[in-house]
């Protein structure tokens, strides 16, 4: 039987979702191949808001784990899917536009988070950092 430092998951990518079946599969996809390449245990939790369109079904076939939030927008599903996540360490992924977690980021990641424990990241609009 393994012990629990083998079985417990060390990275939680979360990716909010609503009516994303033209993208999520590719997403899943990548997340998991970084987590692979890279050598961590993780998960990719799919918090979803409430899609029509069948991303659930997708994500799930895909590998994701998926997790309804009953709240409605964007911020309600990031923290219901923050709340899921089983890892050590979450970070969050878009499905609608994924920068890909490749082995050298997923390290660089681990590293910062070791250090620090919190990572915090801004969207540049126009010449504006939000």
């Amino acid at each position: 039987m393994p012990s629990a430092a083998e079985t417990e998951i060390e990275l939680s990518i979360v990716m909010p979702c609503l009516n994303e079946a033209d993208t999520v599969v590719e997403c899943v996809q990548k997340g998991l191949e970084g987590l692979k390449a890279a050598g961590c245990k993780g998960e990719i939790v799919l918090a979803d808001n409430g899609s029509t369109d069948g991303s659930q079904g997708l994500a799930t076939k895909a590998g994701a784990r998926v997790v309804d939030v009953k709240y409605k927008g964007y911020g309600a599903a990031l923290m219901g899917g923050i709340e899921a996540a089983k890892g050590r360490y979450v970070i969050m992924g878009d499905v609608d536009f994924w920068i890909e977690c490749t082995p050298a980021n997923a390290k660089k990641m681990q590293r910062v988070f070791d250090k620090i424990g919190l990572i915090v990241t801004g969207k540049q609009i126009g010449r504006a950092h939000v």
